[in-house]
């Protein structure tokens, strides 16, 4: 056992700094002696050691410390009931959570929240609605913390009323003006598609953050409204919001999909006065965005003043130049690519076969899955069978394209087979019947 050299062996002292030192097994070792001495171990200690398994998510030591607590007689506390929820919770058991919930003799609530909280965490949805409701029948007032827990519910159940319900409920607590609790609201309304809704909640925050910014963005660019997500970013700067890079990045993922191109090259000068300029997110978000919009030269500006590129800058480049239909410039990174030696992964490789494929590079794409395999032993997914097939089918190699499919070590999915498919009426001999009658018995067997 490692105790502090300042304390020694057993002390009150020494358990205090295992626990900051993140020991919790070391800690619990120490409550062990302590209680074979005969000594009284506090709730505020047993917090300190339940925190410690928390942070470690180390549920051997958790349970030790509730049988523990149950050994000081002290599992009817509910503080440290609230935070043996917790603990359960967070380190994956939610059976034991919710069984030292229901023993609780008593329940206050930062015990209802926790409850809340651990199956809003495990997706048990309407299990954690219904202890809302147990809670509002008990006439507690539930907190901001509860609100926020019980709106992630309702977003996640995609449930716009009963999220309408809780609005109301957290007005008349007096809680609209919680950042917290907007965000929350926010993410909700955006999710269900009340744009409205969203949107005045936020006119409605005197102080909105960075998540308010993120819940927007992602809300609007998911319903199309590129030109909204600009609006809000100008409102926000006049309300002093602190923006960082990864914000920048978003919002220039929305210019390249509304094609906003002018609005893109605003955000960029404003990158580059922030500093933000070298953060490699957002130079992906640059590249994409000015060779999705076009501006091929700018592109490669931004990618070749990169020191080092990483993966991420090289998929950008290449997807963005398959969009623009820049077939020699995406035929040329490639082999710059196996020049320089770099290793793309599974995901990089679904890029570049992606790219082939919208451009119709088949000797590239063939050549590239061949590499990906023998070079760097990546094993092939769906994704990249899926890839390939449409690259051989829009080319009218339909029977190799089938073939391929056929070959895989597992099932693919309804996307290879209605590529295909739809390639063969568009590309192909629409006189094959055999064919085509082959290839629709495939998508309807895996999606009937």
């Amino acid at each position: 056992m490692i105790v502090s050299p300042r304390t020694g062996h057993g002390s009150l002292g020494s358990l205090k700094w295992l626990c900051r030192q993140k020991k919790a097994h070391d800690a619990v070792q120490v409550i062990l002696a302590l209680q074979h001495q005969g000594k009284e171990v506090s709730a505020d200690l047993f917090y300190h050691v339940l925190q410690c398994s928390i942070d470690q998510r180390d549920l051997i030591s958790g349970r030790t410390v509730y049988c523990l607590i149950v050994r000081a007689s002290l599992e009817a506390n509910t503080f440290l009931g609230s935070h043996i929820i917790r603990m359960f919770a967070s380190c994956g058991s939610l059976y034991e959570a919710d069984n030292v919930f229901r023993r609780l003799p008593k329940h206050n609530l930062h015990t209802w929240s926790a409850a809340i909280a651990a199956h809003t965490r495990y997706g048990r949805a309407a299990n954690a609605f219904g202890l809302y409701r147990q809670l509002q029948s008990l006439c507690l007032r539930p907190d901001e913390y509860i609100f926020a827990s019980i709106l992630k519910v309702c977003t996640k159940l995609r449930n716009l009323h009963y999220g309408q319900i809780v609005h109301i409920d957290l007005i008349e607590e007096s809680y609209e003006w919680d950042s917290g609790v907007c965000n929350a609201l926010i993410d909700l309304y955006m999710k269900c598609g009340s744009l409205k809704d969203a949107h005045v909640v936020f006119e409605s925050m005197s102080q909105p953050d960075t998540v308010t910014m993120t819940a927007l963005i992602s809300g609007y660019r998911q319903h199309g409204c590129m030109e909204d997500v600009l609006d809000v970013f100008h409102k926000m700067l006049v309300k002093g919001l602190i923006f960082d890079a990864f914000i920048l990045s978003s919002l220039l993922k929305a210019c390249s999909d509304g094609l906003l191109f002018i609005q893109g090259k605003l955000l960029h000068a404003l990158a580059i006065e922030q500093d933000f300029d070298k953060d490699t997110i957002l130079r992906s978000s640059l590249i994409y965005m000015y060779a999705k919009c076009g501006d091929v030269s700018d592109a490669c500006r931004v990618f070749s003043i990169m020191p080092g590129a990483n993966l991420s800058l090289w998929n950008s480049l290449t997807s963005g130049f398959a969009l623009q239909g820049e077939q020699g410039l995406v035929v040329n990174y490639v082999e710059e690519l196996r020049r320089r030696e770099l290793k793309p992964d599974a995901l990089g490789f679904a890029c570049l076969l992606s790219a082939c494929s919208k451009m119709g590079l088949v000797g590239e794409g063939c050549s590239l899955f061949q590499w990906m395999q023998k070079k760097h032993g990546i094993i092939p997914t769906v994704e990249h069978f899926t890839c390939i097939a449409d690259l051989l089918s829009r080319a009218g190699f339909l029977t190799r394209a089938q073939d391929l499919l056929q070959s895989m070590p597992s099932s693919c999915d309804t996307v290879g087979w209605s590529a295909v498919l739809s390639n063969c009426r568009t590309f192909g001999d629409a006189t094959d019947v055999t064919l085509i009658s082959d290839l629709s018995k495939s998508s309807q067997l895996l999606d009937p």
